[in-house]
């Protein structure tokens, strides 16, 4: 008669509280984090254009729409044009790309080696950040009917990729025909695409002739978004017009707290509490809670170097979380490094 053997522990397990992890870094500030993200639309309704505008203005760390951006190298793979139109469509959007933007219109299937040529170009290119797909469906192997199982396991490769590589991955997809209240349900496939990625942007038009259109912005590390777009048929970009849900978060405040604490020390250390106390101190009516100042400083870390000249980092040590704040020109070697 066997035994179990209960005094084998998995290695595997981890002190939550305690164990270092990294937050995620933005590529976008308060939109595209590190992760992999599924950007669906119809078909034909200008999702190609925006993530190729998206992908030029990434690569020259120039703003998309009232987001900044952290300027990388991108790949965009554009799987359903031919060089000459990517070649094009770029001229109609900008008078002169950038040098750290880069194209293919054909790789491997995911099951047939693309993580491995993603890999050689990250190795090629170690700045790179952002790595758009179009359209999802080219990449994939199975021409079988949704399945949830199949559909998460081949999703959650590009989560285990993203993560180790510290990276974003957007995937265009196509939306279903049958319209739903809730934009997200219309995602073609089933629900283990879904489920499988750190956000969805959704971009939907209520009638194919009208160049306005909604976009829809929800994921598990942002908060959600609804902004109304319209493409503007000389450029070929799609313009903001005005948010319909969650408007872009103001840091006006707390940014001023901190530029009094490093008017007084060049360099400030500490956990979050201790920050919020310390903002409180030049700014009594500041209220926002530790983890939710936490959040803001993340999610616009970009926004605090380009606009406001701050050089901020957190890392955890085995007791706390500790947030580093300083003016850029206070930055020592190591810091920057």
């Amino acid at each position: 008669m066997e035994t179990k053997d209960n005094s084998r522990k998995p290695e595997s397990f981890m002190k939550i509280q305690t164990d270092h992890y990294n937050l995620p870094k933005f590529i976008v500030s308060e939109m595209i984090p590190t992760g992999v993200h599924l950007f669906a639309g119809s078909p034909k309704t200008g999702k190609s254009w925006l993530v190729l505008w998206l992908c030029d203005r990434v690569a020259k760390g120039e703003m998309i729409w009232e987001y900044d951006t952290d300027q990388c190298t991108v790949l965009y793979i554009a799987l359903e044009d031919t060089k000459s139109t990517l070649h094009f469509r770029l001229e109609d959007i900008t008078e002169m790309g950038s040098e750290n933007a880069y194209a293919v219109t054909s790789c491997s299937s995911l099951d047939n080696g693309l993580l491995e040529e993603i890999d050689g170009f990250i190795q090629k290119h170690p700045d790179t950040r952002l790595i758009v797909i179009d359209t999802l469906q080219l990449i994939r192997d199975s021409e079988s009917a949704p399945n949830y199982a199949a559909d998460y396991m081949e999703l959650r490769q590009f989560a285990k990729y993203t993560q180790e590589k510290d990276i974003a991955i957007i995937l265009v997809h196509h939306l279903r025909k049958m319209i739903d209240s809730d934009p997200i349900n219309m995602v073609s496939g089933s629900t283990g695409l879904i489920g499988a990625v750190d956000s969805i942007l959704v971009l939907e038009k209520e009638k194919r002739s009208e160049n306005t259109a909604t976009l829809t912005v929800t994921g598990r590390r942002i908060k959600d978004k609804v902004l109304k777009l319209e493409f503007d048929e000389d450029t070929n970009v799609w313009k903001f017009i005005k948010y319909i849900k969650g408007e872009k978060t103001s840091i006006e405040r707390l940014v001023n707290g901190i530029q009094s604490i490093l008017q007084t020390e060049k360099r400030y250390q500490g956990s979050p509490t201790e920050l919020a106390a310390k903002v409180r101190e030049f700014d009594d009516e500041f209220n926002l809670s530790p983890n939710a100042m936490s959040r803001l400083l993340n999610e616009n870390s970009i926004s605090l170097k380009k606009t406001y000249g701050i050089y901020y980092s957190t890392k955890r040590t085995s007791s706390k979380r500790c947030i580093t704040l300083s003016q850029l020109k206070e930055i020592d070697h190591d810091d920057a490094s």
